[in-house]
């Protein structure tokens, strides 16, 4: 039990972020920005391409992959997060925040 104390990193949310947006979608969104290592170039913007599966297989294993379809549909109708499909082929969706949308 100890070492699940250790062995990976934290989530980390913003409480302020939290209370504006939900929690389930402050942690989606600053996970989504954490993810530098593995963005796309597309179109003069930052994109990070995955599946509800990855989501939920690789970044949140605790939430189910409906819950993950709902997290990502509120942020997509608020307007802070923008998705697209660039190959009509592959089903996964790339991400992005609108940081224009935080800009106040």
């Amino acid at each position: 039990m100890k070492n699940l104390l250790i062995d990976e990193p934290p989530i980390l949310v913003s409480p302020t972020l939290a209370t504006l947006i939900g929690l389930n979608e402050a942690i989606f969104l600053l996970q989504l920005n954490n993810s530098k290592n593995e963005w796309i170039e597309k179109d003069g913007f930052k994109w990070v391409n995955r599946s509800y599966q990855e989501w939920h297989e690789n970044i949140f294993p605790f939430w189910s992959i409906e819950t993950i379809r709902r997290i990502i549909s509120k942020l997509e109708q608020g307007k802070l997060l923008i998705s697209t499909q660039f190959d009509s082929m592959d089903r996964k969706k790339l991400y992005r925040i609108n940081y224009e949308a935080f800009e106040y």
